[in-house]
């Protein structure tokens, strides 16, 4: 299970990068470890339109160790406006998304034990594809691997 934070969108040239932080834990790990990772849009370098949360490092969006993808680019609009900035669950990972108003919602800077971001998953919802990624979105992310 991942806790996703988006902290910033970079321009790079002709492609764009979404910086992540996220909370990670093993199978039977109590505490959690903090990994940062960048997620490229489908202009950036090749073989990096997905995310592996595993690692935290930029893999191709249909790699088997990517947990997320990148939704692409809007081609029809100017380059600084054509990037979805959305995200997608890759290689049967589950996204979900648990509100803020939910009992259960802990703040990203506040979780420190992996019994935590299970709760908030098991009660979060379902999201094939998220809206547009703002600064400060959380997002959790499963896979059974």
């Amino acid at each position: 299970m991942f806790l996703l934070s988006k902290k910033s969108k970079q321009i790079k040239g002709i492609f764009h990068v979404i910086l992540f932080t996220f909370l990670c834990m093993g199978l039977n790990a109590q505490n959690v470890i903090e990994l940062t990772g960048l997620l490229f849009n489908s202009a950036g370098p090749q073989g990096t339109g997905g995310l592996d949360l595993d690692m935290g490092t930029g893999v191709g969006s249909v790699d088997f160790n990517a947990e997320i993808r990148d939704m692409g680019l809007d081609l029809p609009q100017p380059l600084a406006e054509n990037w979805f900035q959305q995200i997608a669950p890759a290689n049967n990972s589950v996204l979900r998304q648990l509100p803020d108003s939910s009992q259960f919602y802990i703040p990203y800077g506040n979780v420190s034990l992996a019994h935590e971001i299970n709760t908030m998953f098991e009660n979060a919802i379902d999201i094939s594809v998220s809206d547009s990624v703002k600064v400060g979105d959380t997002f959790l992310v499963g896979r059974d691997d």
